[in-house]
């Protein structure tokens, strides 16, 4: 309850205000408009993960929508409203591991809500090391951003993890599957016609069994075609021992 006092206390205002409105037509609401990530409070978290690794390696860039809500009155004019990078916090590099932010964004007029776009890039670092992004929507002569309950937990801030961290899934079994690698998982995702959470979910041994076999079978076709598949080290690729 007291996490949410002061969102439940501006929307309280506005009920109040739009309640007066119809009575005597008054503006719906006096005070300063405030700009807020609605992300933080449809989700109920602040952080957002883009994780690259569940995504086959053509896969290069992700763009995620952050939805900046005005709690307040529309307007005539665009409004704008501005972002900050918060440096202390965040360790991922503008240019390289997302696109640098424009210097100001806006609500345009008549309008209470904006789409924020963060494009994030792939990069062969992201494999060991998990970046932070940490965004701020800062006050300006538009917007005041007041919505904040606590020192660790804001509506004005939010964070985004980016990284291509691909762990052994708990499921996978070598007597099937072979030894575990990052090549091998996105070959059985592509040819099997299944997404890489699928192999990393819970499963039955059945299919752990088909996945080896049909996996198997086609290494064994690449290799009498005269193009085996190697991995990453130089080795032949090859399923569990179960399936040979």
């Amino acid at each position: 309850m007291r996490k949410s006092f002061i969102f439940l206390s501006l929307l309280t205002a506005l009920l109040a205000a739009d309640t007066s409105c119809k009575k005597n037509d008054t503006p719906i609401y006096s005070g300063k408009d405030n700009v807020y990530f609605s992300n933080n409070i449809t989700t109920k978290a602040d952080t957002l993960n883009i994780s690259f690794g569940y995504n086959q390696p053509s896969y290069l860039d992700s763009t995620v929508k952050l939805i900046v809500k005005v709690l307040g009155n529309t307007a005539a004019v665009n409004r704008g409203y501005k972002v900050n990078v918060l440096a202390d916090s965040t360790t991922a590099i503008a240019g390289l591991h997302y696109d640098a932010l424009p210097d100001t964004f806006a609500i345009l007029a008549g309008k209470v809500a904006d789409t924020l776009r963060i494009v994030a890039h792939r990069t062969p670092d992201m494999q060991q090391t998990n970046y932070t992004l940490f965004l701020q929507l800062v006050p300006n002569d538009y917007f005041s951003t007041y919505m904040q309950y606590s020192a660790t937990y804001r509506y004005n801030v939010i964070k985004m993890t980016i990284n291509d961290i691909l762990a052994r899934p708990k499921n996978w079994l070598d007597v099937y599957l072979g030894t575990f690698t990052r090549k091998k998982i996105y070959l059985m995702a592509e040819i099997l016609d299944l997404d890489i959470m699928t192999i990393n979910s819970n499963t039955s041994i059945a299919n752990l069994n088909y996945w080896g076999k049909y996996t198997q079978l086609y290494l064994n076709d690449k290799k009498a075609a005269g193009a085996p598949v190697y991995e990453d080290d130089g080795s032949v690729m090859i399923m569990g021992t179960a399936v040979q």
